[in-house]
């Protein structure tokens, strides 16, 4: 309980200090040491053998070739399973923090959203969360909107594809100016796709298996362990909506209270791509179908989404719904998310069952 009430602490404290650099990174250097330092959470046992199995100078191919050449350098550098386990959380949370600051100076209160949900379980898939760090650090280069920024984007999705490949997934988001200038023939062909999918599941099998090792489609497309229940696609559809629907107001709000021409281009930018983005992830409720796994596609689309409140704060002083609003939705929704689909993270971690 002392760990939880460090975290509540922290979630709290940030809300209020939204620019204190120092603050900041305590909260990064707790989240580091305290998932670092769990032993019994999901996943350290097998990832600790692997780690071992690499150190004696094994190829494993299995969980990655870009994971494989991390545990190699991990090895080489003398460090436990621990301490490599702590040096690829830091490294990833100041990807995911040259990221925020890069967009809003606003940064402490995204923190707090994130600590909330989804943190936990993302550190906790440390594959994973390695994997779509280097995405969202990669976002920085797409919205340059340039010839080199777009193949340094692509370059870093493969990279972050050989540490876990659920990564590939984000090379959809270079397409995110055809589908802002398109939004009602994008959202109207991705909703009959999605309806196709959900009559005739062969076609996104084909689609999906193309990306995931034999193992791993056989586990995700034909196991019947972890498909979502009822209540869980209705939630993360309905947050998708949500993530839609805020993304639309506000860069709508921020274009009439503002002269557009007068707003960066990476601001201008971000705001166009994350609704592109929110609008993309539709897709994942039909890929969801097969097992709940696939919606962790949608939890870097939670982080994304803070950043573009961030931005709203800054340029909308008098909205109709404020920001105060929409960050407190959020945190609600978060809280909702992490009790109601991540009991079993809540019980390695913390040691509490609800």
């Amino acid at each position: 309980m002392i760990l939880l009430g460090l975290f509540i602490f922290l979630v709290i404290v940030g809300f209020f200090l939204r620019e204190n650099v120092f603050f900041n990174l305590l909260e990064i250097l707790v989240l580091v040491v305290t998932v670092g330092i769990s032993i019994n959470i999901a996943d350290f046992a097998a990832y600790n053998s692997v780690y071992q199995y690499i150190g004696a100078g094994n190829f494993y191919p299995n969980t990655g070739v870009g994971w494989w050449f991390l545990c190699k350098l991990g090895n080489m550098a003398g460090m436990t399973y621990g301490q490599f386990k702590m040096a690829i959380l830091l490294l990833g949370l100041l990807l995911i923090r040259s990221t925020i600051k890069y967009f809003t100076s606003n940064q402490n209160y995204i923190w707090s959203l994130y600590i909330i949900y989804p943190a936990i379980t993302d550190l906790i898939q440390i594959r994973f969360f390695m994997g779509i760090a280097i995405i969202i650090w990669a976002i920085k280069y797409l919205l340059r909107d340039t010839t080199k920024g777009y193949f340094i984007y692509c370059m870093l999705v493969i990279i972050a594809g050989q540490i876990h490949n659920s990564a590939y997934f984000y090379i959809f988001f270079i397409f995110w100016k055809i589908v802002i200038k398109n939004i009602r023939v994008t959202i109207t062909m991705l909703t009959v796709f999605l309806g196709i999918c959900f009559a005739e599941k062969s076609i996104l099998v084909n689609i999906i298996s193309q990306f995931g090792t034999g193992q791993e489609n056989e586990f995700y497309l034909n196991n019947t362990l972890y498909q979502p229940t009822v209540s869980q696609t209705i939630f993360f559809s309905l947050m998708n909506a949500m993530f839609i629907v805020s993304a639309f107001y506000i860069r709508k709000s921020v274009i009439l209270e503002n002269q557009y021409d007068l707003i960066p281009k990476v601001e201008k930018n971000y705001l166009d791509f994350i609704l592109a983005v929110d609008i993309m992830a539709i897709v994942i409720i039909s890929m969801a179908m097969f097992s709940f796994t696939f919606f962790r596609l949608q939890k870097p689309l939670w982080i994304l989404n803070f950043i573009d409140v961030a931005i709203y704060m800054a340029y909308v002083k008098k909205g109709k719904v404020s920001p105060g609003i929409i960050i407190t939705i959020y945190a609600i929704l978060g809280i909702i998310a992490l009790i109601g689909t991540e009991n079993l993270a809540l019980h390695d971690f913390f040691g509490i069952q609800i």
